[in-house]
C-alpha cells in the first residue's frame, strides 16, 4: 500500500524521477527490506544475536558486491542499472532472512486474528518511527527550505559522525531488548533496575565520547578533508547529542518494556513538534547554529519528558501494590 502511495505521489507532484525508478525503490524499502528488518527483530527476541549481526553483515555485504560488480562490469552506471542492482541486492539478502527464520521457526504461516491484535500497537511503534525521523532529519531540510545550502552542508558533514558514534550506544540497548522485556514482565520498577545497570555501562561512554568529539574536532579535517573544516564548530555544538541519548534511550526502552508504547510515542510525537517548532523559529535567526540548539533542546526534552512518564509509571504501579497488599487502608470519608 506505501509502495503504491509512494509511486501515486511521484506522478501527482510530477516528479522528474522515473516511476519504474520510484516504483523498484519502493519494493526494495517498504516490502522486502521490512521482511528483513522483521527477522532480525525475531533472532532478537529469541536472543540470537549473533544471527541478527550476521544477517545485517551479509546485508551489507550483498550491496557492497551489487556496487563492485556495477563498477567492475558497467563503464557508465545509469539510475536504472543502480535501482536493479539494488532490488536484487535487497532481495537476496530477503532470501536469506527467510531462509534462516524458517530454520529456526518453521514455514511462515499468516494469522490473521492475531494481526489484528497487533495492528493497534504496530500503529504507535510506526508513528514513534516517523517522529524520530522528524526530531533527528527535519533540521537539515529547514536549512535547504530556507536557501541555507552552504550552511546545510556544514550541519549534514557534522551530522553522521554523531550519528556513527551512537551507534554502540543504540547496539547495547537493542541487544539488551529481550532481557529488557523479560524484566519488565515483572513490572515498571523491575525494568528499570536493569536499565540502571546499562546506564552505568553507557553514561561513561557518552562522557567519554562527547569529551573526544570537542577536544579532537580540530583534527578531523585531517581525516576528511578541508572541506570539513566548516563542520569542526558544528560537532562541538552536537557533542552532547550521544550522551542525551543514553537517557532517552534507556529511559524509552523501559517504558516500552515495562508498560505500552502508546506512551513512549506520547513523547516521542512531543519532541518531534518541539523539534519543528524550534527549527522555524532559529534557523531563520541563527543558521546551522540555531538547528543544532533545537536537536540539543528537543533531545534533552525527550530524555526528560521520559523519565518523567516513567516517574509516573513507578508512583502509579508502587499505589497498586500497596492497594493490592492493604485493601483495607483505604480511608473513610470524613
Amino acid at each position: 500500500m506505501l509502495s503504491c502511495l509512494g509511486v501515486g505521489l511521484s506522478a501527482l507532484l510530477h516528479l522528474k524521477t522515473v516511476p519504474l525508478v520510484v516504483t523498484i525503490v519502493c519494493v526494495a524499502d517498504l516490502v522486502l527490506l521490512k521482511v528483513t528488518e522483521l527477522a532480525a527483530f525475531g533472532f532478537a527476541a529469541m536472543d540470537q544475536m549473533k544471527q541478527t549481526s550476521i544477517q545485517s553483515v551479509v546485508v551489507s555485504l550483498l550491496r557492497l558486491g551489487g556496487i563492485i560488480t556495477l563498477i567492475v562490469t558497467v563503464h557508465r552506471v545509469t539510475l536504472d542499472l543502480w535501482v536493479l542492482t539494488y532490488l536484487l541486492t535487497t532481495l537476496l539478502g530477503t532470501l536469506y532472512a527467510l531462509t534462516k527464520g524458517g530454520q529456526l521457526w518453521g514455514r511462515p504461516v499468516v494469522d490473521w486474528r492475531a494481526l489484528g491484535e497487533d495492528a493497534a500497537e504496530g500503529v504507535f511503534f510506526s508513528v514513534a518511527g516517523s517522529a524520530t525521523t522528524v526530531y533527528n532529519d527535519i533540521d537539515k531540510t529547514f536549512l535547504v527550505s530556507f536557501g541555507m545550502t552552504y550552511a546545510a552542508g556544514i550541519y549534514t558533514a557534522a551530522y553522521p559522525v554523531i550519528d556513527v558514534v551512537s551507534v554502540p550506544i543504540s547496539s547495547i540497548y537493542a541487544a539488551a531488548t529481550p532481557q529488557t522485556f523479560r524484566e519488565g514482565s515483572g513490572g515498571v520498577e523491575q525494568a528499570r533496575v536493569w536499565t540502571r545497570k546499562l546506564l552505568r555501562k553507557t553514561v561513561p561512554y557518552g562522557v567519554v565520547i562527547a569529551c573526544i568529539l570537542f577536544i579532537a574536532a580540530g583534527w578531523f579535517p585531517y581525516l576528511f578533508g578541508p572541506s570539513f573544516r566548516g563542520s569542526v564548530l558544528a560537532l562541538r555544538w552536537l557533542c552532547l547529542l550521544p550522551l542525551i541519548r543514553v537517557f532517552h534511550y534507556a529511559w524509552g526502552t523501559t517504558i516500552t518494556a515495562s508498560a505500552s508504547q502508546w506512551n513512549r510515542t506520547a513523547t516521542q510525537i512531543g519532541a518531534a513538534l518541539l523539534n519543528v517548532a524550534l527549527n522555524a523559529f532559529l534557523i531563520p535567526r541563527w543558521s546551522w547554529q540555531g538547528a543544532a540548539a533545537a536537536s540539543l533542546l528537543s533531545d534533552g526534552a525527550l530524555a526528560v519528558s521520559n523519565r518523567l512518564v516513567l516517574w509516573h509509571l513507578i508512583r502509579k504501579e508502587r499505589s497498586h501494590v500497596q492497594h493490592a497488599a492493604h485493601p483495607q487502608a483505604v480511608s473513610e470519608p470524613a
